[in-house]
């Protein structure tokens, strides 16, 4: 599940893009800790919104394939979140770790998934 993280003042219109893709509002996962706003939603609706790559299944929706609609630059979390303020929480850690290939039990809290991440050598 890929977190889009708006660039500065572009929050809403990442927000409209996503819910107009979206077969339900609930697709969309809102992440506001601190003072930054993301937006957590499956890899099918960010392809279909033009953020990372499209797959078969997106085909034939309002998104084009090479993302040239793309009204703000908004990236997938795949860099290390802060530990500690703004997009720091489990959820991030958990969804980086993901990414990342860390496997960590399900039960894990924050402090055991930085740990994670750090022990990962």
């Amino acid at each position: 599940m890929p977190t889009i993280i708006p660039e500065p003042g572009q929050e809403q219109d990442v927000a409209r893009r996503l819910l107009a893709q979206a077969d339900d509002p609930n697709e969309v996962q809102t992440d506001t800790q601190g003072s930054g706003t993301a937006f957590r939603v499956s890899d099918e609706l960010a392809a279909k919104a033009g953020f990372g790559e499209p797959d078969e299944s997106a085909e034939g929706d309002k998104a084009a394939d090479d993302g040239a609609d793309q009204i703000v630059d908004a990236e997938v979390a795949d860099e290390e979140p802060p530990r500690a303020g703004a997009g720091s929480g489990e959820d991030v850690w958990r969804e980086f770790l993901k990414n990342q290939g860390v496997d960590v039990p399900d039960d894990a809290n924050r402090t055991q998934l930085i740990a994670a991440w750090d022990d990962r050598k």
